[in-house]
């Protein structure tokens, strides 16, 4: 082995092995935060990683695009139904009577014993583009922002920047995929508000950790078998401006 494969191999090593131990060291956390610090720094983990192949995308394309290819799911293009449901009643457009009649069904359909409902129950993007007749009008939400890679963003968004995370739902220990659970508001004081359930969805600890885990997989064989240097896209020294180095 020649000098600079020895040294590229190393630093391949060297770079993610760095990760791993970060990894390692934030499932071990513990205290009465420990949830929430957890996801905040598994996000955080998620953008450092996603710089290393993508360093001159903007922090939300390098994000989802590095999360796309390398720790692939198959329901990263699914769109949450009851995100769409809020929309289209958001929007009482008669032009969306027929998405809204499906969705309304199809939601009708889902199980309500109060236990976690997959998300694999969403329906794909490409679908939803065809019965909207490809984009939604009279909105700046739009289809794709209702994905759950692109809800993955919203949730590290809300994590990273108001040390909160999104929506209502409680953590079932025993799950690692993303999943829906039914709230109800105990807090109302209207009797028909204490009985109305809200789906809230969850995406668990464990889950960011095996988002995390499959992207430096992922990632090393990427770098590995095109002999590429993931040091290459940051930026090193004294001064912490980018341009002084």
């Amino acid at each position: 082995m020649s000098d600079s494969k020895k040294a590229l191999t190393e630093n391949i090593e060297t770079f993610f092995g760095f990760f791993e131990k970060q990894l390692a060291a934030i499932a071990n956390i513990d205290g009465d935060s420990q949830e929430l610090f957890q996801k905040i720094l598994y996000v955080s983990l998620i953008d450092a990683l996603s710089v290393s192949i993508f360093p001159r995308k903007s922090n939300r394309d390098r994000f989802v695009f590095a999360v796309r290819q390398f720790a692939p799911r198959d329901y990263w293009d699914k769109v949450s139904i009851p995100h769409l449901h809020r929309l289209l009643h958001v929007l009482p457009d008669p032009a969306y009577e027929q998405l809204r009649r499906e969705v309304n069904s199809d939601l009708s359909d889902w199980p309500h014993d109060g236990g976690p409902i997959p998300v694999s129950r969403d329906l794909d993007l490409a679908h939803i583009r065809k019965a909207a007749r490809l984009k939604l009008s009279g909105t700046s939400v739009s289809l794709e922002s209702l994905t759950h890679i692109h809800l993955l963003w919203s949730c590290r968004n809300r994590l990273v920047h108001e040390l909160r995370g999104s929506g209502y739902g409680m953590e079932v220990s025993d799950r690692d995929e993303p999943y829906y659970l039914g709230v109800t508001d105990i807090d109302a004081t209207d009797c028909e508000d204490r009985n109305s359930v809200s789906l809230e969805l969850v995406y668990p600890g464990a889950f960011l950790h095996d988002v995390c885990k499959s992207m430096l997989t992922g990632l090393r064989g990427y770098f590995t078998s095109n002999e590429l240097d993931p040091y290459q896209s940051y930026t090193f020294g004294s001064h912490w401006l980018k341009e002084l180095q």
